[in-house]
């Protein structure tokens, strides 16, 4: 080997020493760098990992660790916190929940990564509530879309009756599928069925059927007369007997709730036609009467010096042969056999000289007075003086009412309230009563037989007649001109049905006087208070119970709808109650009289006032906050209006007078 090459080799010992050295250097310096490392705990939605870095921050971790943290996620320490080794770092990322609570939609942003979590964290208590997801269902990154129907109470009134229930349901027309009611197209409800379901809601289906009514009515016959040329003028003689009819009436019948409230005429089919009966009236003119023999002494009082031969006149023609009422009354004074046998005659009266027949009228006078001549009575006034004519002569009495009725084939009905007046003392009262004046129009409702329409023709200038029986209808005017011949042109009918009058011929009415058919009492009065404005005053006999509830006031158990809303057109008051016993047939409960007098209304709308009024007595044991809750659309919104109409939301409807019940309805919704 060459000494050069000797010293370019490095001797074995050199190369230990220098390897040596190498190894001591590079142990120090990674001693030096595992001195410095620090470890984290790092802990991502749950997830934990460990994080090594050469110290820093919470963000140097998340660096570290490939993690961004966003605007809603939520992280502890906080970014700029200084880590040591061993610290922990977690971080829950944001999640966007698409929240709809009863409607009304939000976003809110929530770490947990659950629905039952996540309502927790925002503090929605949501038990028993319904939720468009499961509570275990996972809240992705992505978020998530949730329903929530909290539970609510609300009522329902239907059918008679008003239940209470715990619901989810979205609307109206929910509630009402979840109660299993259900709406038919003829029914309505106070509230909108797209309407949400609110706290306190009160949701009333009123139910409105329409049924057919099938009756079969007897229909009584015509008379036609025949001239005879062989019988003198009066006398009358009937050929042929009449024969009533019968007709099947369809009716169709409206029903609110059950309650029939209208009812119209759709067709009429004669089963058995009416035979009409024919009368030979004679047509030969009467001869002279003979000179009549004094009459015979008379008791004292008997009716001397009264003008007889205007009774004669108005009964008979003059005719001392006459013989009517299809061969039941004879003579002058159309006397009925028996009546004549009552007084002292024999054999027929129609035999009987005029001076005989005379007598004997003034002996029948001196016991009965004028009732024995229902219709001509009045006549019997002295000749030459002006006594006047009262009403004693044309009013219906009991055996009138009935002997019309049997002559029309008629039996009253309870479907048309049908309670004929038969005491003409109780006429008398209600004309008095309802104070009817000589220059009054008169609209009277239901004059069945006429009892109460000739007692109210005899005083007022006019009088208009609403009634439904078209038999009845067809009847009165007969009635009228044969009771009170002088006064027929001052009677009109209408077959109408009150319930849908609007208006009515001639003069404008003044004065509102009936003897109504309970079933239909109420919306009647209001009806014709609603439609004919000139009424300024008037009287109505209806049940004792329904004339209770006209006429009650505020605070009054009986106070309620008809009270308010009759008090919106009048003042009402009572006016005396009447039997059962003054009319045919008589019904199971007692009348009373119901007076009012036209005022001024509240300053309001009608409509709106009279929704209130429903409203709140639905449900009349709650406070107004809760009856009107509906009507306003939440509880808090009906507080509201109360407060702003100056009303207490802890009263309840009847202690509220029309005027309030007008100035809560005129508070306007926010």
């Amino acid at each position: 080997m060459s000494r050069l090459s000797s010293l370019s080799r490095p001797s074995r010992r050199a190369t230990l020493l220098a390897t040596g050295a190498a190894v001591v250097v590079l142990a120090g310096a990674a001693t030096a760098w595992v001195a410095t490392t620090t470890t984290v705990s790092l802990t991502v939605d749950g997830a934990a990992q460990r994080v090594s870095l050469h110290g820093g921050t919470v963000a140097d971790v998340l660096a570290a660790a490939g993690v961004r943290a966003g605007a809603h996620d939520l992280l502890a320490p906080a970014a700029g916190h200084h880590v040591s080794d061993g610290d922990r770092v977690a971080l829950r990322r944001g999640r966007e929940l698409s929240l709809v609570v009863d409607g009304v939609a939000r976003s809110i942003w929530v770490t947990s990564d659950s629905v039952d979590s996540a309502l927790q964290e925002i503090g929605l208590r949501a038990d028993g509530a319904m939720l468009s997801a499961s509570r275990s269902r996972r809240i992705g990154l992505d978020g998530l879309a949730l329903e929530v129907r909290l539970p609510k109470t609300a009522a329902i009134a239907v059918d008679g009756a008003t239940t209470s229930r715990t619901t989810t349901a979205a609307t109206v027309a929910d509630l009402l599928v979840e109660a299993g009611v259900t709406v038919r197209p003829s029914d309505t409800s106070d509230v909108d069925l797209a309407a949400p379901v609110t706290e306190g809601l009160l949701v009333h289906i009123t139910r409105r059927d329409t049924r057919e009514d099938v009756q079969d009515v007897a229909v009584g016959f015509a008379t036609v007369r025949t001239p005879d040329p062989a019988a003198y003028v009066g006398a009358e003689r009937v050929t042929t007997p009449g024969r009533a009819g019968t007709e099947r009436r369809t009716f169709s019948v409206t029903l609110v709730d059950g309650v029939e409230t209208g009812r119209s005429l759709v067709s009429a089919v004669w089963l058995v036609e009416p035979v009409a009966q024919q009368v030979a009236a004679g047509a030969m003119p009467k001869p002279a009467p003979a000179p009549a023999p004094a009459p015979a002494a008379v008791p004292a009082g008997s009716g001397s010096g009264l003008n007889w031969a205007a009774l004669a006149r108005c009964e008979s023609g003059g005719n001392p042969r006459a013989v009517g009422g299809g061969g039941l009354y004879f003579g002058l004074y159309q006397f009925s056999p028996s009546t004549w046998r009552g007084v002292g005659g024999s054999g027929s009266p129609a035999d009987a000289s005029p001076g005989e027949q005379t007598a004997r009228a003034q002996a029948l006078y001196a016991r009965t007075g004028r009732s024995s001549w229902p219709v001509c009575g009045r006549y019997l006034s002295r000749p030459g003086t002006h006594e006047p004519v009262t009403d004693e002569a044309c009013l219906l009495t009991a055996g009138d009412v009935r002997a019309l009725a049997a002559r029309l084939g008629l039996r009253p009905t309870k479907a048309l309230g049908q309670n004929f007046v038969i005491d003409p003392n109780t006429v008398r009262r209600i004309v008095r009563t309802a104070g009817v004046r000589p220059d009054d129009v008169v609209v009277e409702v239901g004059p069945g037989l006429g009892s109460l329409t000739l007692g109210l023709l005899a005083v007022a200038q006019r009088v208009v007649a609403v009634e439904i029986d078209p038999l009845l209808a067809a009847e009165l005017p007969a009635t009228v001109a044969a009771r009170l011949p002088d006064r027929a042109d001052r009677f009109q009918v209408l077959v109408q049905d009150a319930l849908r009058l609007t208006e009515l011929p001639g003069p404008p009415p003044t004065a509102f006087v009936a003897n109504l058919p309970y079933n239909v009492a109420v919306p009647v009065l209001l009806r014709l208070l609603e439609q004919l404005p000139s009424l300024r005053t008037g009287l109505v006999m209806v049940q004792a119970e329904v004339a209770d509830r006209l006429v009650a006031g505020p605070g009054s158990k009986t106070y309620g709808v008809p009270s308010v809303k009759a008090a919106w057109h009048a003042d009402v008051r009572r006016a005396g109650s009447v039997g059962r016993t003054v009319f045919w047939p008589a019904p199971h409960v007692d009348s009373g009289l119901v007076a009012f007098t036209r005022r001024e209304p509240p300053a309001g709308d009608r409509a709106a006032t009279f929704a209130v009024v429903d409203a709140a007595f639905a449900q009349r044991r709650k406070t107004l906050r809760a009856a009107l809750s509906g009507w306003a659309g939440s509880p808090a919104e009906a507080e509201r209006r109360l407060l702003a109409a100056g009303l207490d939301p802890g009263a309840r409807g009847e202690q509220l007078d029309v005027a309030q019940f007008a100035r809560l309805a005129g508070v306007a919704s926010p």
